[in-house]
């Protein structure tokens, strides 16, 4: 048996027991309040059928899509190892607080150590191979004596550099000598001005600080010539050094050579140059940490200290639980889709919130329908998203939620109970009490449910009376009763058997 023949065989299970329910009720009134079945607006015939009714009222009418979905993150980061090695320490959990920039994933540093040994081994092996290939005198290169020439003239400029600044330095020092000795003149004259009481202490304490400060700088001046002297040194030896490798590179040009040898040799320094580089780009990039890339709160940890990682292993992830970063998806049947639209307000609610329900706006249709596993059958829906307006709601992701999506609101809607309703062929017909008692049958173009009403879009106009659970006797042009003592709608509801009724309705 497929699901649409159970709901159809189960709904007309559950008004045949309302019909029961009301019909019992009805007789036992009927028969208590016999002297009263009478018409408010014609005489009682005896030949009439006794019947209930209720009047098409105005309400208002709510129409929901019921749907329940997931709660998840907008956006969240995955924390990638960046390198290759072992973990030596851990510094977060799941659920923890982070800010972007903190240190989460601290690596075994034993990996660099090994690799600055290999570094170091690396720098003799090319010094080596560069020793073997001088002494294999190659003839230079127009390259190599113009390097040489050009060394010998940064050298050269060097010395000139250094001397100037030394000179500089002799002007500043002269005149701050000359300065020193003015200023410790008018210091001594203050000093015995004061002492004889003519100037106050303050012009005393000027002259000593302006002389203090003046040897301060004097003594930096000293220090500043030291150094561009020791410069000016290194420079002169720098020049004699790079006259000695131009001489040597000239004087190559007329020693014998062995091409063989030398091509073998210079073969051998561009390996050991490139082992340099590719050792020393690894110390460069070597990672010693994994920092948190964005705030938030730990969602997920796949890391331990001890473990092994490769580049590009996922370690963790992190994101942002406030409401301003979930969304919840909600699967729509495809035949409760149509009606959703972006901007539709939805209650969310759910067992982990409690009683409470709370706000959000349907942000997201998807354009296509997808097949899905709901419970124990494959279903074809839409998945609908919806933004959380409240971001105080204690929503967390992976949350089982309850979204309620109002598709349409309808303050002056024409109501009826739902009792009122027969179905012929496979169309909704009521009874509408006439002036004279008289029923007239009638077709009606349902609309949405609410509680134990339902909207009449046309059949039905406000304030015209309609019989409540119609009899099998009853046909088109009967002449009825209303039965002051009948079941209303409000009365079966506190019965509990229409409200039963209504919510299966409600939930299918």
């Amino acid at each position: 048996m497929n699901n649409s023949k159970a709901k159809k065989i189960l709904t007309l299970l559950i008004f045949v027991i309302v019909a029961a329910v009301v019909a019992a009720v009805g007789i036992k009134n009927n028969l208590a309040n016999s002297t009263n079945s009478v018409s408010s607006n014609a005489p009682v015939n005896r030949y009439a059928v006794t019947v209930d009714t209720a009047i098409a009222r105005e309400d208002e009418i709510t129409t929901t899509v019921n749907a329940r979905g997931t709660a998840e993150l907008i956006e969240k980061k995955v924390l990638y190892a960046r390198t290759q090695g072992r973990i030596s320490e851990v510094r977060a959990e799941v659920g923890a607080d982070v800010n972007e920039g903190d240190v989460l994933i601290v690596y075994d540093e034993k990996a660099l150590d090994t690799l600055r040994n290999q570094l170091d081994d690396a720098r003799l092996a090319l010094r080596s191979a560069q020793v073997a290939l001088n002494l294999s005198n190659p003839p230079p290169t127009e390259a190599e004596l113009a390097a040489a020439r050009n060394s010998v003239t940064q050298a050269e400029n060097s010395v000139k550099d250094a001397q100037s600044q030394i000179d500089q330095a002799d002007l500043k020092i002269s005149q701050l000598r000359e300065d020193i000795a003015s200023r410790l003149e008018d210091y001594r004259k203050v000093e015995q001005l004061y002492s004889q009481g003519v100037s106050p202490k303050r012009d005393l304490d000027s002259a000593f600080e302006t002389l203090r400060q003046l040897k301060n700088q004097f003594d930096s001046a000293q220090s500043q010539r030291e150094l561009y002297v020791a410069a000016l040194q290194v420079a002169q030896g720098n020049v004699e050094y790079a006259q000695n490798q131009y001489e040597l590179t000239q004087n190559r040009q007329n020693e014998p050579v062995n091409a063989g040898v030398t091509q073998q040799r210079q073969v051998q320094v561009e390996q050991a140059s490139l082992r340099v580089s590719q050792l020393q780009k690894e110390m460069d990039d070597f990672i010693t940490s994994e920092t948190a890339p964005v705030s938030g709160v730990v969602l997920t940890l796949n890391a331990q200290t001890g473990g092994a990682v490769s580049t590009g292993i996922a370690l963790m992830e992190i994101g942002d639980v406030s409401g301003s970063n979930m969304i919840i998806k909600v699967n729509v049947p495809e035949n409760r889709a149509s009606g959703i639209e972006i901007g539709e307000i939805v209650v969310i609610s759910g067992d982990a919130l409690g009683n409470k329900s709370y706000e959000g706006v349907v942000s997201k249709v998807s354009p296509k329908a997808e097949q899905k596993q709901i419970g124990t059958s494959i279903e074809t829906v839409i998945t609908v998203e919806v933004s959380i307006l409240d971001e105080s709601a204690p929503i967390k992701p992976g949350y089982t939620i309850e979204a309620d999506i109002i598709t349409r609101v309808n303050a002056n809607a024409v109501v009826v109970p739902i009792m009122t309703l027969i179905t012929e062929s496979g169309q909704s017909t009521v009874y509408v009490v006439k002036g004279d008692n008289s029923v007239e049958k009638r077709y009606v173009e349902l609309g949405s449910m609410s509680g134990m009403d339902v909207e009449v879009l046309s059949g039905v106009e406000l304030g015209e009376k309609v019989v409540v659970t119609p009899p099998d006797n009853l046909a088109d042009g009967s002449y009825v009763n209303e039965s002051l003592g009948g079941v209303t709608s409000s009365q079966a509801e506190k019965s509990g058997v229409l409200s039963k009724a209504s919510e299966w309705l409600n939930s299918r």
